[in-house]
C-alpha cells in the first residue's frame, strides 16, 4: 500500500471519528417540526470542538443562517452569525463571544448597511448608530431581542423595540412580537440609553403598572405602583444618591395601608428544592418515551410560564426547544401538570409572574434544573 493511499485512509478514519452531522426540519420559530410543514432545515456538523450550524429555507434551499457553538446544546454561541432573506441578501450579523453578542449588523434589502451595535464584555452598548437605504443617518430603528432582552434575530425574538429620537432626547418603547402590545416605554438622555428620564411599564389591560421618575444624574427619584385596576398601589420616594427615603401603601379602595417593600417571587409552596427533586424524579421515570430512543439524546429545552395573580399556572410552553420533539412534549406535559404556586407580591400587591424553567439532559436523563426570572 503506497504512503500516499495510507495517509489518506488515516485522514478519512481521523476525520470521522471528530465529525458528524445531523439533519432537523424546522417551522418559523425554530421548533422541530414534520418535513411537509418546515420553514427551514438545519445541518448540524461536529468538527473538532465545535458544532457548525447551517440553516436553509425549505422552499429554495437557499441559505438562512449560518455560525457555530461551543457547546453541543447550540447555547454557546461562537464567532460571526450570519442570517440572509430568500433571494440570499445578508440581512443580519452578528458576532458572539462566550454567548454574547459583541457586534450587530443590520442591513437593507439593497445591501446597504441599516444598523450597528457594538458592545463591551459586559454586554453594554458602546456604539450605535442607523442609516436609511440612500446611507444617510437616522433616527428612528427598529430591533429585537429575546426574552432576556439580548439581540436576535426577529424570528425567535420575544420583545421588539422601537427607538426614536425626541427633541435632544430619545425614546425606546417595547412591544410583544406575538400581539404588538406595549411592555414599557422610557425616555433617555442619549442614544445608548444610558441615563434615563422616565420609565413606564404596562399590565396586559393597557394600564400603566409602574412609573419611575429619575433624578437629573439618573438615579431613581419616585416610583408609583399602581393596581391592574389603574389605583394607586404605593410610591417610593428617593434621595439623589438613589437612597429611599420615603415609602407609601394605599389598598384598592385608596386607604392608606401599613408599608410592604419585600419582593416576594413566585415559587412553589413546598420549596424549590422538593420541587426539583420530585419534578426530576417524574420526568426521569417516566417511561412512555422509549429509552431505547431516549438514551441517545442531549441537550436542553426550555419552558416558559405565568403563575397568576391566584398561584395558577398559565400558558406553560416551549420557548426554546431541544431538536428532540418526543423528549420535549414529555417535559412540557409534566410542567404542565404542576400544582399551584405561591404568587410573586410586590408592595402587597400580587403580580403575574413570568419564568422559565431550564432542563438540560444527558444520555435522556434530565441532571439539571433551573428556574429563570
Amino acid at each position: 500500500m503506497s504512503k500516499q493511499l495510507l495517509f489518506l485512509i488515516v485522514l478519512f478514519f481521523s476525520y470521522s471519528a471528530y465529525s458528524y452531522s445531523d439533519t432537523s426540519w424546522l417551522n418559523k420559530k425554530w421548533r422541530v417540526c414534520g418535513r411537509d410543514s418546515s420553514v427551514y432545515y438545519s445541518i448540524v456538523t461536529h468538527v473538532d470542538t465545535l458544532w457548525h450550524q447551517q440553516m436553509y429555507y425549505t422552499a429554495n434551499h437557499q441559505f438562512y443562517m449560518k455560525g457555530q457553538y461551543k457547546d453541543s446544546i447550540s447555547r454557546v454561541r461562537t464567532g460571526p452569525f450570519t442570517w440572509y432573506n430568500k433571494m440570499g441578501i445578508l440581512t443580519d450579523s452578528i458576532i458572539y463571544q462566550k454567548g454574547l453578542p459583541v457586534y450587530s449588523c443590520r442591513f437593507h434589502e439593497n445591501g446597504k448597511r441599516k444598523t450597528l451595535l457594538i458592545y463591551n464584555e459586559k454586554y453594554l452598548a458602546t456604539y450605535v448608530n442607523s442609516w436609511d437605504e440612500q446611507g444617510r443617518e437616522t433616527t428612528c430603528d427598529t430591533f429585537y431581542q429575546n426574552w432576556m432582552h439580548r439581540e436576535c434575530h426577529r424570528d425567535t425574538a420575544q420583545f421588539k423595540g422601537i427607538i426614536r429620537k425626541e427633541d435632544n432626547d430619545w425614546r425606546l418603547a417595547f412591544y410583544y412580537t406575538w400581539n404588538d402590545s406595549l411592555v414599557s416605554d422610557a425616555l433617555y438622555k442619549e442614544r445608548l440609553c444610558k441615563t434615563p428620564i422616565w420609565y413606564k411599564r404596562y399590565n396586559r389591560n393597557g394600564l400603566v403598572r409602574d412609573s419611575i421618575l429619575y433624578h437629573d444624574n439618573g438615579k431613581l427619584k419616585d416610583i408609583w405602583y399602581f393596581y391592574k385596576s389603574g389605583m394607586l398601589n404605593a410610591h417610593d420616594g428617593f434621595d439623589t444618591s438613589g437612597k429611599r427615603i420615603s415609602v407609601e401603601n394605599w389598598d384598592e379602595t385608596g386607604k392608606p395601608v401599613k408599608a410592604d417593600t419585600l419582593v416576594r417571587y413566585a415559587a412553589p409552596s413546598e420549596g424549590f428544592k422538593a420541587w426539583q427533586k420530585r419534578i426530576l424524579k417524574k420526568i426521569n421515570k417516566d417511561d412512555s418515551v422509549d429509552w431505547s430512543y431516549r438514551k441517545n439524546l442531549y441537550g436542553s429545552v426550555y419552558i416558559g410560564f405565568f403563575v397568576e395573580e391566584d398561584g395558577t399556572m398559565a400558558e406553560v410552553s416551549i420557548n426554546q426547544p431541544s431538536l428532540y420533539p418526543a423528549l420535549d412534549s414529555l417535559i412540557l406535559k409534566i410542567c404542565k401538570e404542576q400544582d399551584r404556586w405561591d404568587p410573586c407580591t410586590f408592595h402587597g400587591r400580587r403580580e403575574r409572574f413570568y419564568g422559565v424553567h431550564s432542563f438540560s439532559f444527558i444520555a435522556g436523563k434530565v441532571i439539571k434544573y433551573q428556574t429563570l426570572y
